[in-house]
């Protein structure tokens, strides 16, 4: 049996973030099982909430409790530890509970409120207790200074009871009764590498998750301003169409006017339609048939000039239909290359790893800043000079 004090913190919250999720993940698969004590909810993640509501409820507890609110406000309300067994043991669930149930009352922290967290991620099936340290009911803060103490001797007893596994234990435990002071450094030591690496990989995994959203961000801009500058192209065309289809009916209509064949053809039809002495002289001096050919020959001109109106509206119409493709086909083109632009992009970033993401494009303004002063210095020094050559030019002109 290992019992191990793994130290306190803050935030309920980041040691459920550890112990109920994986490693580097939001998944649950190393958790065997979950237990809570002294709660109203068998609910891990509830438990959290309600142990951090308890803690920084601690003064109105202790006040209506009756107890003296003295002392400095508890800072690490959170305190965890852990119970491992040996390689070859199996134990059961309800055994780690009522093992780690039993720790609990050896180090006084019987009635405050625990989560128990089952994993079986390692070779040693293990538990770890997340429990407040701020008592539900009176709001005092148990004291936990020789925890370690209290946890080598009950490790003993449960050792003595079930199988001794680890002899140094005993030994330590007896030089500490005779008074001498033993310190397990390796183990103080594993826990603070194991916290520095938690930490570390959460601040990473934090830092990648920042830089995926930047990027992401990124990438929604551009595809927007894709999306505004196509909108804003599209109606630019559409208005050009617009004017030149309205300068084309306009040429149109003064090309193909049919009003004065449309006259003449009217004047011929009354003619033709005349009865009586001019009817009858028209008939008898050919007019009439003459009219009827003049007739024939301006409707046949006015049906071709609206045929050559309609040919030439379909012209524009199908020009303005495949100049609207052209624009379609040239923006699926920019937005597809734009796509494989980002793709690529996300790629590189998941080679090279999310946090260069922030340096890159920090680098990318700045080399755009620089190239833009350099410009500006050119295009000054090119205006002096054209200065200096006209002061130049004005002396020699005086001194003529």
């Amino acid at each position: 049996m290992i019992a191990r004090d793994t130290g306190g913190g803050r935030s309920f919250q980041g040691a459920g973030l550890y112990y109920l999720h994986d490693r580097d993940a939001e998944s649950r698969e190393r958790v065997a099982f979950t237990h809570t004590e002294n709660l109203l909810t068998d609910d891990p993640e509830k438990a959290m909430k309600v142990m951090a509501w308890t803690a920084s409820h601690q003064a109105d507890l202790k006040r209506a409790a009756g107890v003296p609110a003295t002392g400095r406000k508890l800072a690490n309300p959170v305190h965890t530890f852990v119970f491992a067994w040996a390689k070859d043991e199996a134990p059961e669930p309800a055994h780690m509970i009522e093992t780690a149930r039993s720790a609990m009352e050896a180090l006084g922290l019987q009635e405050h409120e625990a989560a128990y967290v089952g994993h079986d991620d390692t070779e040693h099936r293990h538990v770890h207790v997340i429990v407040n340290r701020v008592h539900p009911e009176t709001g005092k803060a148990a004291s936990l200074s020789h925890a370690h103490r209290k946890l080598s001797t009950w490790a003993e007893a449960y050792e003595r009871e079930h199988g001794v596994r680890c002899h140094r234990r005993i030994e330590n435990n007896r030089r500490r009764a005779e008074g001498a002071r033993v310190i397990d450094l390796e183990s103080r030591r594993r826990n603070a590498e194991q916290f520095a690496d938690w930490r570390g990989e959460r601040k990473r995994a934090a830092g990648i998750a920042h830089e995926k959203q930047r990027f992401e961000t990124w990438a929604a801009r551009r595809q927007a301003d894709l999306e505004r500058g196509k909108l804003d192209r599209l109606r630019a065309l559409e208005r050009a169409q617009d004017a030149r289809k309205a300068q084309a009916e306009a040429r149109f209509a003064q090309t193909y006017d049919t009003r004065p064949t449309e006259a003449r053809l009217s004047a011929v039809e009354a003619s033709l339609a005349r009865k009586g002495l001019p009817g009858l002289w028209g008939r008898l001096s050919g007019r009439r048939a003459r009219e009827s050919a003049q007739k024939e020959a301006l409707e046949k001109t006015i049906a071709a000039a609206r045929q050559r109106l309609h040919e030439a509206r379909q012209a524009v119409a199908k020009r303005a239909a495949a100049e609207k493709a052209a624009f379609l086909v040239r923006e699926a083109a920019q937005a597809k290359q734009l796509a494989q632009r980002v793709e690529n992009a996300r790629a590189k970033r998941e080679r090279e790893g999310w946090a260069s993401f922030g340096s890159i494009m920090s680098r990318r303004m700045q080399s755009v800043r620089e190239q833009n002063n350099a410009a500006e210095m050119v295009r000054k020094y090119k205006m002096n000079k054209r200065e200096d050559r006209g002061v130049y030019g004005q002396s020699l002109s005086r001194e003529r």
